[in-house]
C-alpha cells in the first residue's frame, strides 16, 4: 500500500530561495503528496509572494493552530498547508510545528527540510525505496552538497560496537547504505512510527543542535541511514562551520548562544566522553576572543551559552 509523504519545509525571510525549493520538491519523480510550509515570522513578504504564484491562496479562509493560523490549498494536485507563526521560533520549533501539525493530519511519512535545499528529482524515491528495505530504520537521509560540489552536512557514521563487537557501519555498503547515528535537517525522510514512539524535536532548543540532538534521540532506538543514491544541493551562504570568533553580523552573534548551550545539553545527554572535550572547545572559544567591544560581546555569549548548558532541560 502506497505511503502518503508530506514535505515539511521551514522558512524564514528567503522567499525567492523558498520558491525554488518548492519547485524542486513539487518536480521529483515521486510524486508528493501534500507540504507543509512552516513560516516563522519572516518579515519579508513571503505569503504575498506565495500568494501572487498561487502556490497558496490568502483570499481563502485561515484556520487557527495553536494560536498560529494557516491556510490550505491546492497546487499542482498537491495539497499545500501554510502556517505562518506569530514569531520566529527558530528552525527547532519550526520543525516541531510542521511534523506536529502534519502528523496530526494522518500523513504517513515526512520529508523535512530547509528553505535553501534544492534536492535532484530522484532524491525522495531513493529515501522511500531504501526505507523500506527494512523494518527497523527511524529515518534516512540524502547526501548533501553545496553548490559548488563539496560536501556539507555531513551525517555522523554509526561507530557504536555491534553484538559482535565491532562497528557495523558498513553492513549494508553493497546497497549504498551507511549507518549513521546523527544528521541535520537537511532532507530527511521520517516514518510517522518514529514520531510516535520517539516524539518531536526540542522546541525550546530553537536553532543549532536541534537537529543533532533528535536524530540522536532517535537512533537509541532505531537504525538509521545515510542513501548515497539521494543527493540534495544546500545553497546555505555559509559553507563551513559557523565561527564565533570570525562572526561579523550581529543578529547571527547573537544566534551563538543556543550553539554553545545546545551543544553542552546535547553531549551532556548522550556523550560524557565529549563533553569535557566540548567544554575545552569552548573555553578556547573564550579565550582566543579579543578584548574588543565585539570580543567581550563574545565572550560574554560564550560564557552564558556553557553555564546554562549545564542548567537547560527541555522535555525530549
Amino acid at each position: 500500500m502506497a505511503k502518503i509523504i508530506c514535505g515539511v519545509i521551514v522558512t524564514f525571510n528567503r522567499k525567492k530561495l523558498l520558491l525554488e525549493t518548492i519547485e524542486a520538491v513539487l518536480n521529483q519523480n515521486r510524486k508528493l503528496d501534500a507540504i507543509v510550509i512552516v513560516d516563522n515570522a519572516s518579515t519579508d513578504n513571503t505569503d504575498l509572494l506565495l500568494d501572487e504564484k498561487h502556490i497558496i491562496s490568502l483570499e481563502s479562509k485561515s484556520e487557527k493552530y495553536f494560536g498560529d493560523i494557516y491556510y490550505k490549498s491546492i497546487y499542482r494536485n498537491t495539497s499545500i498547508f501554510y502556517l505562518k507563526k506569530k514569531s520566529n521560533t527558530g528552525g527547532a520549533g519550526g520543525f516541531y510545528s510542521g511534523l506536529k501539525f502534519g502528523y496530526e493530519q494522518g500523513f504517513d511519512m515526512f520529508w523535512i527540510m530547509d528553505d535553501d535545499v534544492i534536492p535532484d528529482k530522484y532524491a525522495l524515491s531513493e529515501l522511500e525505496k531504501n526505507i523500506q528495505r527494512f523494518d527497523n530504520i527511524g529515518y534516512v537521509c540524502s547526501r548533501v552538497i553545496s553548490e559548488n560540489g563539496t560536501s556539507m552536512n555531513i551525517p555522523k557514521i554509526d561507530l557504536r560496537p555491534s553484538e559482535t563487537f565491532y562497528p557495523d557501519w558498513e553492513k549494508n555498503l553493497d546497497l549504498g547504505l551507511v549507518k549513521i547515528i546523527e544528521s541535520t535537517f537537511v532532507s530527511l525522510l521520517i516514518p510517522a512510527s518514529t514520531l510516535k514512539k520517539i516524539g518531536l524535536p526540542i522546541p525550546e532548543m530553537f536553532i543549532w543542535g536541534d537537529d543533532s540532538e533528535y536524530t540522536r534521540r532517535i537512533t537509541e532506538k532505531f537504525e538509521a541511514y545515510l542513501v548515497g543514491s539521494s543527493k540534495v544541493v544546500h545553497k546555505r551562504k555559509i559553507q563551513g562551520k559557523p565561527d564565533i570568533l570570525t562572526e561579523k553580523n550581529d543578529f547571527r552573534l547573537k544566534l551563538f548562544y543556543f550553539q554553545y548551550r545546545n551543544k553542552i545539553f546535547v553531549f551532556r545527554k548522550y556523550d560524557h566522553k565529549m563533553l569535557v572535550i566540548v567544554l575545552i572547545k569552548s573555553l578556547i572559544d573564550l579565550i582566543k576572543s579579543p578584548f574588543t567591544k565585539k570580543g567581550l560581546k563574545k565572550m560574554k555569549i560564550i560564557t552564558s551559552g556553557i553555564i546554562d548548558g549545564f542548567k537547560f532541560n527541555p522535555k525530549g
